[in-house]
């Protein structure tokens, strides 16, 4: 089953925070009680999302965080990737390294070609949900299912991605 990590969810609940607050700061301190949310873990979280170029800082007695950018332009891809890096729905969807392949059954396995391109979908589908949408309690509806394999789904992201 396919589910959000609790550093993702968290992460999550921050930025969606700080999309209902635009222009204001608002301080690790005051999202983490706001939302009964470990205060170690919320700190960590938006150092991570602040080195992803998600969410911007600022120092000082009156300083906390913002969005970096506008919530339409921030995806849920983009908050999955910053908090866990590159996802991928199986293990053969990892890039080989050395030149090995990840997994020895790849010439010939009848799953991998299918899994790709739920893959892709799952990842487009994900490129396309922005926080404004989240936190207006609006989103996309999910894609339809198309024959052609879906071009990229999104711009890259501002952090780095393991290509699949």
């Amino acid at each position: 089953m396919l589910t959000l990590t609790k550093r993702t969810d968290y992460a999550l609940n921050a930025a969606l925070h700080l999309s209902r607050h635009p222009g204001k700061v608002s301080s690790a301190r005051e999202i983490a009680t706001r939302y009964r949310l470990p205060l170690p873990l919320i700190t960590n979280i938006l150092k991570t999302l602040t080195r992803a170029g998600v969410v911007a800082s600022t120092r000082g007695a009156h300083g906390g965080y913002r969005l970096a950018r506008p919530a339409e332009q921030i995806t849920l891809h983009d908050l999955i990737v910053a908090t866990e890096g590159p996802y991928q729905l199986v293990r053969c969807m990892e890039p080989a390294e050395d030149g090995i392949d990840a997994c020895v059954r790849q010439g010939f396995c009848p799953v991998r070609g299918p899994v790709r391109r739920i893959h892709e979908r799952v990842k487009e589908f994900l490129c396309t949900v922005t926080l404004a949408e989240l936190a207006n309690g609006n989103g996309p509806a999910p894609p339809l299912i198309r024959e052609e394999p879906a071009a990229e789904a999104c711009p890259p992201a501002s952090i780095t991605e393991v290509v699949i």
